[in-house]
């Protein structure tokens, strides 16, 4: 795999010296810088133009800044020449890092918080990598100042320049058009799971389902992919699915890779991954048989909670980069009420929770993870979600 498309976590000391031994120059997706910004003779010119660069790879496919590696001007070759962190100011890499995620956190608009890091050391000298995602949130614009008023930048080849009108404009209508395919994608898969037309049967298909999709807005990319040979259940299913079943398992299939129970006919639930990092989690909600129409609450939070736990920090492992869009369907609950007990308490007081009852046969409910670390926020918003759509006033 190149560097170019490598995920930062991945690269090595190796692909480090590969591009220096041999030459390979700057280009559209990976620039060398010997100093920071910061060192600079100019420090607000520098901090200008570090905006810009950073502008520049979000606006267009994103890309890497090596720190650490030199251009010799007279041949176009290059060395190793390592961090010299000169700045009295900051004398440890965390402290550039810190300072590198405020500048860019302050100095584009809207927001940019994706920065990803990765130190190297080799033959002594010390490298950092820093990877700037292609945003889904773009164009982003560097901050007006006393000199210049804001602009917009654009990677051309080993250059950064300003975004043509035409490239702008499409650039702010970019993020509306993947959401509306997104939304086609979801409804499509809502109305086979309805048809009985998926990768497992479920049993008693006439009862209510939760559904869950998690994307990466990444994953509407055309070279979107993730190899899934080796990836296993105890990689995939959460706790909460886990506990109720023996022996779980998984099999390959056009889409990329399902994993369900291992019972005789139908199941309880399947999670189908997507070769392109969509997940699909489709179960049947658990009611009580002496009262058909009261679904165990408790255990339904726990298995949505347990759900994007599970998938989000797979995700994050896989490198998969927010924003993520989360969906979360209930169909065939019409009528149906959310009771707080388990189903070992049969004592149900059916009674309490007759004015808290779906009055639609499907809900539905989407949020957008912007960052990973929104991720406890993102659950609370999902709980909240499953309450007010029975009607509950207590979300605890």
């Amino acid at each position: 795999m190149s560097i170019f498309s490598k995920p930062i976590d991945l690269i090595t000391a190796d692909d480090i010296k590969f591009l220096v031994e041999n030459n390979i120059p700057e280009g559209e997706q990976i620039d060398y810088k010997e100093i920071f910004h910061f060192e600079e003779k100019d420090k607000e010119n520098g901090k200008k133009e570090f905006l810009k660069d950073i502008s520049s790879f979000a606006n267009k496919n994103g890309g890497k800044i090596i720190y650490g590696i030199k251009e010799n001007k007279k041949d176009h070759t290059f060395e190793i020449c390592g961090l010299s962190l000169n700045n009295r100011s900051v004398r440890s890499v965390d402290a550039v890092k810190r300072q590198l995620v405020d500048i860019v956190s302050t100095g584009l608009t809207p927001s940019f918080n994706d920065l990803g890091f990765k130190e190297i050391s080799i033959d002594g000298k010390d490298l950092l990598i820093l990877h700037i995602p292609e945003s889904w949130n773009k164009p982003h614009m560097v901050m007006a100042d006393k000199k210049d008023v804001g602009s917009f930048w654009i990677r051309n080849n080993s250059q950064k320049m300003n975004m043509p009108y035409d490239f702008l404009k499409q650039s702010f209508t970019s993020f509306s058009l993947v959401t509306q395919e997104i939304s086609r994608f979801v409804a499509n898969k809502i109305e086979k799971i309805k048809k009985r037309e998926i990768p497992i049967l479920l049993e008693n298909h006439a009862q209510p389902q939760g559904i869950i999709h998690l994307i990466p807005l990444s994953s509407f990319k055309n070279n979107a992919f993730m190899p899934i040979q080796n990836i296993e259940t105890q990689d995939i299913i959460p706790d909460k699915f886990e506990a109720n079943h023996i022996h779980l398992k998984n099999r390959t299939n056009m889409d990329g890779k399902v994993f369900f129970p291992e019972d005789k006919g139908y199941q309880s639930f399947y999670i189908q991954l997507y070769r392109s990092g969509i997940f699909e989690t489709v179960f049947q909600l658990q009611h009580n048989p002496k009262e058909t129409h009261l679904i165990y609450g408790q255990q339904l939070k726990e298995k949505l909670i347990s759900t994007l736990e599970k998938h989000l920090s797979f995700l994050q492992k896989k490198l998969f980069y927010p924003p993520i869009l989360i969906v979360i369907n209930f169909i065939k609950v019409k009528d149906y009420y959310l009771g707080e007990q388990d189903r070992l308490n049969i004592a149900h007081r059916v009674a309490e929770f007759h004015d808290t009852k779906a009055d639609r046969e499907d809900l539905k409910f989407e949020i957008m993870l912007e960052k990973y670390e929104d991720q406890e926020n993102i659950i609370e918003q999902t709980i909240i979600f499953l309450y007010e759509a029975f009607n509950h006033t207590d979300t605890k």
